[in-house]
C-alpha cells in the first residue's frame, strides 16, 4: 500500500520539520505527493539521495529547489559513482 506524504500528514495531523528521501529513481513520485508539505514553512530540511544519471531524480531535486530550498551539502555515496546525498534547507532570504 502506498500513500502520498501530503495525505499521510493530513490524516495523522502531523507536519514534519525534516524529511529523508531514499527511494532509488522514484524521487519524482515522492515529490509529487508532497507538494503541500513543500509549501509549509515548518519543513526546514530535506535529505535526499539523487542519481546524477537519472533525469527524473534530477528533476525531483530541481522541484524541491523551486519550493525555496537550497543544497548546502552534496556528498558522493560510497560505492555508487553516480549517486549523491544532498542536504537541502529552506532558503530564508
Amino acid at each position: 500500500m502506498c500513500i502520498f506524504l501530503d495525505e499521510f500528514c493530513r490524516l495523522e495531523g502531523v507536519t514534519p520539520t525534516d524529511i529523508k528521501i531514499d527511494v532509488h529513481v522514484a524521487e519524482i513520485d515522492v515529490v509529487k505527493g508532497m507538494k503541500k508539505l513543500l509549501e509549509t514553512p515548518i519543513l526546514r530540511r530535506i535529505f535526499v539521495e539523487v542519481s546524477e544519471q537519472e533525469p527524473s531524480s534530477l528533476k525531483a531535486l530541481g522541484q524541491i529547489i523551486e519550493f525555496g530550498f537550497e543544497v548546502i551539502v552534496k556528498t558522493r555515496v560510497r560505492n555508487y559513482f553516480t549517486d549523491c546525498n544532498h542536504i537541502l534547507v529552506r532558503n530564508l532570504k
